[in-house]
């Protein structure tokens, strides 16, 4: 795992979203209290990620190294929407913040 952060599902059950690198990437979620992995969604076109953060409205957002793109998993979703690249040229996406009425 190289970034993550704290969030929840949208039952309530919260959850460490990790970005972890492959290819594809994955964006995990695993349960705080088991332990227990709950979700796995791959990234497709991305080999890795660092950045990973949920928004209020529980989208999960996630950039990517090497290809610079920033991706979205909406609440309830089982694939990972490929939004672009947010600066062009750039190769990587380090970190994502979420500002608190939802702007990333």
């Amino acid at each position: 795992m190289i970034g993550g952060t704290v969030g929840s599902l949208p039952d309530g059950r919260r959850v460490i979203w990790s970005a972890v690198s492959g290819t594809p990437a994955y964006l995990n979620a695993v349960d705080t209290s088991t332990g227990a992995p709950l979700l796995s969604v791959p990234r497709t076109g991305a080999n890795g990620a660092y950045g990973a953060e949920q928004a209020p409205d529980g989208s999960v957002y996630v950039g990517t190294y090497g290809t610079g793109r920033l991706y979205r998993l909406a609440p309830g979703a089982t694939q990972a929407e490929d939004l672009g690249a947010p600066i062009a040229g750039e190769a990587y996406v380090w970190n994502i913040v979420v500002a608190p009425y939802g702007t990333v």
